[in-house]
């Protein structure tokens, strides 16, 4: 086949340059492929034209299997069309068979440089140093550059949330496209959103001083002093705010994720509640 600037027949000698070097400059999509497949046939100048598209966004190495029989082998090659994504010399993702040119750009976006990265970048640095203002008005430049880039578009909610505009947060959060809406990432936004409101709520009472002390410190990111308190509220007053105390952690528990901290929170509340 005619070799283009951005795809190439790759041999197994010219493996470790053409994908795992190159890898550490631009993602390299690897199609295992051979000719009496089908199937292959079909997913090929897809690929290709996507390289071509994407104008040296990644860099599309073809491996003909039957030439190559080694180098499938070394990667596990038992099914025919195969993809693996190489980041840096490892592969980060992949698929079989031959999917639909849209359900391959759904596979390739996230790997992609986006336009918006730029501003992106700049607003999670200013909203990781406090400097909230500043990250709303780059999440706001990086939504103009890419409307649909999520990051832009939880990122300036959360930079909301922290400058104290809930109002403009729960509007923005009312709005969310739906394939964000019913994710961890709107439930972890929501849980600081709660806390926000809580933190500037009137405290009446021991229970709802130790509540809103509790939601300023989960704000901050004080995450221990914050499962403290609420841990006092699950103690000593379970009824107030309809158990707001183990809620309280539940919301805590959804903005750390991943986080290993949560495995003690969750310990911490069984102990509490028994």
């Amino acid at each position: 086949m005619t070799s283009i600037p951005h795809s190439a027949d790759v041999s197994g000698a010219e493996f470790h340059a053409q994908v795992i070097q190159r890898s550490a400059q631009v993602p390299v999509v690897v199609d295992f492929w051979a000719a009496w497949c089908a199937p292959c046939r079909a997913l090929l100048p897809v690929l290709t034209a996507l390289a071509e598209q994407a104008n040296g966004a990644f860099f599309l190495a073809r491996v003909d299997t039957e030439a190559e029989q080694e180098t499938a082998a070394a990667f596990g090659i038992r099914s025919l069309p195969t993809v693996k994504l190489f980041r840096d010399g490892q592969v980060v993702d992949e698929f079989m068979g031959a999917l639909p040119e849209a359900e391959v750009r759904r596979w390739l976006k996230p790997h992609l440089p986006r336009p918006a990265d730029g501003e992106v970048q700049t607003a999670s640095a200013a909203l990781g140093a406090g400097d909230y203002d500043a990250a709303i008005q780059h999440f706001e430049a990086a939504l103009a550059a890419d409307a649909e880039d999520e990051r832009a578009v939880t990122g300036q909610i959360e930079a909301l949330i922290r400058s104290g505009r809930a109002d403009d947060a729960q509007q923005r959060l009312a709005q969310l496209p739906i394939q964000l809406a019913g994710g961890e990432q709107a439930a972890a936004l929501q849980a600081l959103l709660g806390f926000a409101q809580a933190a500037a709520a009137p405290a009446d009472g021991d229970s709802a001083a130790t509540y809103a002390r509790g939601a300023r410190q989960a704000l901050a990111g004080d995450y221990d002093a914050a499962v403290a308190d609420f841990l006092e509220l699950v103690r000593h007053d379970r009824g107030f705010g309809d158990d707001a105390g183990r809620k309280a952690l539940v919301a805590v528990f959804a903005l750390l994720g991943n986080d290993p901290r949560v495995a003690r929170y969750r310990s911490q509340l069984a102990m509490a509640i028994n």
